[in-house]
């Protein structure tokens, strides 16, 4: 690692960048949602540092929560639901590792749909266009 080079450890992973980089790369909240996040957190620190009460303090804490998020472009929330809208302005969709199929190619069946699903429930006939079973 040169001088120039940081290195980023969090106990998920380790990342290393440096100039031209733009940080970790393990964000799960998109770009628009983090400029969300940072806007409406401030507004609930500013009002919420107002309020001497509980409830400002809750509010404080609330929008001090989405400033974390837009500063790291990380959510708890995402992260306990295994969510991240990272890619999702890229018009590429992705999944987990298992999580997901991947569609290799489509059949038309000329039949009605009444009797595609009597011939489906019937699990003598899964064999015969699952190759697994």
């Amino acid at each position: 690692m040169t001088s120039s080079e940081m290195s980023a450890t969090s106990k998920h992973n380790t990342r290393t960048f440096g100039p031209g980089t733009r940080g970790p790369s393990n964000a799960n909240v998109s770009r628009p949602e983090r400029w969300m996040a940072g806007v409406t957190g401030g507004v609930l620190m500013a009002y919420g540092l107002r309020r001497p009460s509980w409830r400002g303090a809750l509010l404080t804490l609330g929008g001090g929560g989405l400033l974390h998020c837009a500063a790291t472009g990380r959510s708890m929330f995402y992260e306990l639901l295994g969510f991240s809208t990272t890619h999702a302005a890229s018009g590429v969709a992705s999944v987990r590792h298992t999580q997901g199929i991947k569609l290799e190619r489509s059949v038309t069946i000329g039949k009605p749909p009444e009797e595609l699903y009597r011939f489906w429930r019937k699990l003598g006939n899964l064999p015969r266009f699952m190759k697994h079973l």
